[in-house]
């Protein structure tokens, strides 16, 4: 090849290019880690001793690789552990949108309840599987909420989570019908069936 830089310019923005597209699709620094890394690759084809530039362009393409591997199966793994969630609760999970739910609460003369998780998070997936399928949790809380469910790293989940600056979870908000929270279920704690029942009981209303 007459080019000698070519050739690892081309493989470093092959890596560069996964790396942006893993960063839009992980809200996890992997895709952010190994592009700078990519980047200081970019820089070392510059360097004129092509023997110590080699060198140093195979150390980054390795780095970056582990990262973009790292992430990849990250990916994957998030992809296949949603579908737990994809149960049968005893409380009605309306799928529309936040406006909407907003609008059919006034309607209905109650409140929102928002839970917010991850595919990865151990808690949100105990929570779904041991409070919302309870029976009772279910009577009270249909009775009270309009409810809503948003993994917090897809789609409109991604915006309302930053919107209430969740930082942990599950987070479990009760929103009024003007969007403003009335109270996080819980705090850093999984509530039990008996806190989700007396929270839900709370806003009963006649």
């Amino acid at each position: 090849m007459k080019n000698p830089r070519l050739f690892p310019a081309i493989v470093l923005t092959v890596l560069a290019a996964y790396s942006i597209f893993l960063w839009i699709q992980l809200p996890q620094p992997y895709g952010r880690i190994a592009l700078v890394v990519v980047l200081v690759g970019f820089a070392f084809n510059l360097i004129s001793n092509r023997k110590r530039a080699l060198t140093l362009i195979s150390l980054t393409v390795a780095g970056s690789v582990f990262v973009l591997t790292a992430g990849t199966m990250f990916m994957v793994e998030n992809q296949s552990k949603r579908k737990l969630f994809d149960i049968e609760t005893a409380v009605t999970f309306h799928k529309i949108s936040f406006e909407e739910a907003k609008a059919k609460a006034k309607a209905e003369n109650k409140v929102l309840f928002v839970d917010f998780y991850t595919a990865w998070c151990v808690p949100c997936l105990e929570f779904t599987r041991n409070v919302l399928t309870d029976k009772e949790v279910g009577e009270a809380m249909n009775k009270s909420f309009i409810s809503l469910k948003y993994d917090a790293e897809k789609g409109d989940g991604i915006a309302l989570a930053a919107r209430y600056k969740v930082a942990g979870y599950p987070t479990l908000l009760v929103i009024d019908t003007d969007g403003n929270v009335l109270e996080e279920v819980g705090g850093q704690f999984i509530p039990r069936r008996e806190l989700m029942i007396e929270t839900a009981r709370k806003y009963q209303k006649n």
